[in-house]
């Protein structure tokens, strides 16, 4: 494959897995990730402080048929060191789907996080109503019948 083509692969590549982030973050614009040409240093995907706020990746992409991963997931690494992000290595081969890399303790911290903020969420959720108020005793309802009484409670 001529240098040019393998370029231009690893290019298409790049944007697809952009669009992928775009989609799944539609807060995002289109010019909060840039792909980054090649021939440049650093990571394969640029990302803008409100990108890095909920994506916070350094992304190396790879779309190769062989793909030495060991040495992918270093250049991740390395990537990551520059930019203080996470490093994060994408990959693909023809015609197949977009999967991801990342070292084992990183996926373990973001789910242990998503799952404390669920657990936020649902508890602050539980109290965002008014709370319950106990029944009034002695005075009647709307419908004109009286409400329980202390003494009919026994």
């Amino acid at each position: 494959m001529k240098p040019s083509s393998a370029k231009a692969k690893g290019r298409r590549a790049a944007q697809e897995f952009r669009d992928m982030i775009l989609n799944a973050f539609p807060e995002l614009k289109p010019d909060d990730i840039r792909v980054t040409p090649s021939g440049v240093t650093g990571e394969d995907l640029q990302l803008s402080p409100a990108a890095q706020a909920v994506f916070p990746f350094a992304v190396e992409m790879k779309n190769q048929e062989r793909l030495n991963i060991f040495a992918s997931l270093l250049q991740s690494h390395q990537h990551a060191q520059k930019t203080g992000l996470l490093p994060l290595l994408a990959f693909r081969r023809n015609r197949s789907e977009m999967y991801v890399a990342m070292p084992a303790a990183q996926l373990l911290k973001i789910l242990v996080e998503q799952e404390k903020l669920l657990h936020e969420a649902a508890y602050f959720a539980a109290f965002a109503g008014e709370p319950e108020q106990p029944p009034k005793f002695g005075r009647r309802a709307k419908t004109g019948r009286a409400l329980p009484t202390a003494s009919d409670e026994e």
